[in-house]
């Protein structure tokens, strides 16, 4: 089983956000982030809270997307995209639910605005946002 910031790292790539453990500009990392290049996502999954759903096999990860680049223009937009490719409903309008690695995913909520975190040692940007996901796994067939 896969964390919900592994799952959501490569569904971003899928979505052209950048390539998964690339050195280049906008590559996307989770659980640390690289010292180059200087455009990076990074995801950390941050826990989650109670299961508030009636169902036990429902969860509620919660994770952040944390965005570096060289301008705080190009960090926030890159925050507001991740953002609208995470919450917004699938490609038929009507629903969010979607199935992502081994799991379907119910709902992703931002749960923070974009925070600064300042600029680092290379001034360069680093902007963050909290999420929380429900997600339920897949059901595996018996062989």
């Amino acid at each position: 089983m896969r964390s919900a910031a592994d799952e959501l790292a490569h569904y971003l790539e899928d979505r052209g956000i950048g390539l998964f453990g690339g050195n280049a500009d906008w590559s996307i990392h989770i659980d640390r982030e690289p010292f180059a290049p200087d455009r990076v996502v990074t995801l950390y999954d941050t826990g989650g809270s109670v299961n508030v759903s009636i169902d036990p096999e429902i969860r509620n990860p919660t994770f952040q997307v944390r965005v570096r680049g060289l301008t705080f223009g190009e960090a926030y937009e890159m925050q507001e995209r991740i953002s609208q490719i995470l919450t917004q409903p699938g490609s038929d309008h009507a629903s969010f639910e979607r199935v992502i690695g081994g799991h379907v995913y119910l709902l992703i909520v931002r749960t923070s605005d974009i925070l600064s975190l300042g600029r680092d040692e290379n001034d360069r940007i680093r902007l963050t946002a909290n999420y929380q996901a429900m997600r339920q796994q897949l059901e595996v067939e018996a062989s």
